[in-house]
């Protein structure tokens, strides 16, 4: 979890200080690093962030520096590190071509992302393909994974700002129409506003809609009006969802989605979102004909057993992975998601790294190859194997098909020691 603050339009004294305070509550939702944005009044910009708390940037001659200039735009984000190490470079704000941004979220596949291989975090893989291929394409065809985003575009003088349903995002307008706020958490934004006495419009603070790309242009002159902000619904990424009957089992009918999990399945998943009475996640594919779909189960507060459960994946599911069974499948507004029985899931005991789906079969000839329990083409191999160890990047060959360790339908670690890198590296993160 990360947080995003930040304020733009005519910025006085009082925004400064109400920046400020935004950006100290916000250590909340993350204090491995904090880093700032600055657009000033004449449309330069400079990006200070360090692998600090917010209180010990704010400290700095730097910091101060920045906030005492006559700004535009201030953007503030504070870090809880889920992938990368923690350093002054993995810190936010990014900058990719013209647009300099922030990210709250954590992406759970990078594949559909130009370059990912180039980054360490996740947050800069997808702040460099918005400046590559622009924030439609990004949102609906490469973002897999959660995601709350404020950018400004250095090209066009606009902030933009969006989320998905996985990550908050609160704004208000000032009462004169010329200054913006905008916060992760919504009481954050009440508090700093009230406490600064900043009238705001209709006195309402708004929760931003899901899939929407809120726009304001600011290249007016400062002290003036922000025009209508802009907002665009877009749609999000969905992995293509294949399935059909296939027969009656028990009474049920077997349902085949993706070409592989049918009805009491033991599957493997990760949490994306825990709630009083459900658990959401994300089934994590074991073999080349899988796709990732959403997955859920109940938690009834009637039972110890499911209570018991529940907290003990609050505790541990930022980084561990499950294991379940698929009670049946069901079908709301097009998408197919899976719902588990609450009485089989548990923690997998290698808690951090993903289930081993090696195959202890062998190339069956030239053409084919044994990956992850199916045999494929050896060219479709290829193109599986290109991308090489998640870890340490060598590409295996085909020999070794059989001993990889897949963490995906297309992203592996070759070897046992990579494997132990990769947990070291994670808990260092």
């Amino acid at each position: 979890m990360c947080g995003l603050v930040g304020v733009a339009g005519t910025i006085t004294a009082k925004d400064d200080k109400l920046f400020k305070q935004l950006l100290y509550m916000d250590t909340l939702r993350g204090e491995d690093s904090t880093g700032i944005a600055q657009v000033t009044s004449d449309y330069k910009w400079r990006i200070l962030k360090r692998a600090v708390p917010a209180h010990v940037l704010m400290e700095s001659k730097a910091f101060n520096q920045i906030i005492s200039h006559s700004n535009r735009v201030l953007i503030g984000h504070n870090r809880a590190a889920t992938s990368g190490f923690v350093s002054d470079e993995n810190a936010h704000p990014f900058m990719s071509g013209s647009i300099i941004g922030a990210h709250n979220g954590t992406l759970r596949h990078m594949n559909n992302l130009d370059d990912h291989n180039k980054y360490d975090v996740d947050s800069e893989a997808l702040i460099y393909n918005i400046g590559k291929h622009g924030i439609e394409d990004v949102y609906s065809n490469r973002l897999r994974g959660a995601a709350a985003l404020v950018w400004w575009d250095m090209s066009t003088k606009h902030l933009h700002m969006i989320r998905n349903s996985e990550r908050p995002l609160s704004y208000a307008f000032s009462e004169d129409f010329k200054t913006f706020y905008w916060a992760s958490e919504s009481d954050m934004l009440v508090w700093a506003i009230n406490r600064n006495k900043i009238a705001v419009s209709k006195n309402s603070i708004y929760s931003a809609e899901e899939d929407t790309l809120y726009s304001l242009d600011l290249s007016g002159h400062t002290n003036s009006v922000i025009p209508k902000m802009r907002n665009k619904k877009l749609d999000p990424f969905v992995p293509p969802i294949t399935w059909q009957p296939s027969g009656v089992v028990g009474g049920h009918r077997h349902i085949k989605a993706h070409g592989g999990y049918l009805c009491r399945d033991k599957v493997y998943f990760v949490v994306d979102e825990i709630t009083t009475y459900k658990i959401f996640g994300t089934l994590v594919p074991d073999n080349v004909n899988q796709e990732e779909i959403p997955c859920e189960f109940h938690i009834s507060p009637q039972f110890k057993a499911d209570q018991d459960l529940a907290n003990k994946i609050k505790k541990s599911h930022s980084w561990a992975f499950y294991e379940g069974i698929i009670s049946f499948f069901k079908a709301e507004g097009g998408k197919l998601s899976a719902v588990l029985s609450t009485a089989s899931v548990k923690e997998l005991e290698s808690s951090g790294t993903k289930k081993d789906i090696t195959s202890s079969g062998s190339l069956t000839d030239d053409e084919n190859v044994v990956y992850g329990g199916v045999t494929i083409p050896r060219a479709q191999w290829d193109g599986l194997a290109k991308e090489g160890c998640s870890v340490c990047g060598e590409i295996p060959p085909v020999e070794a098909a059989s001993q990889l360790i897949w963490l995906d339908s297309n992203i592996f670690i070759c070897s046992a020691e990579c494997d132990i890198s990769s947990q070291q590296e994670r808990k260092r993160g």
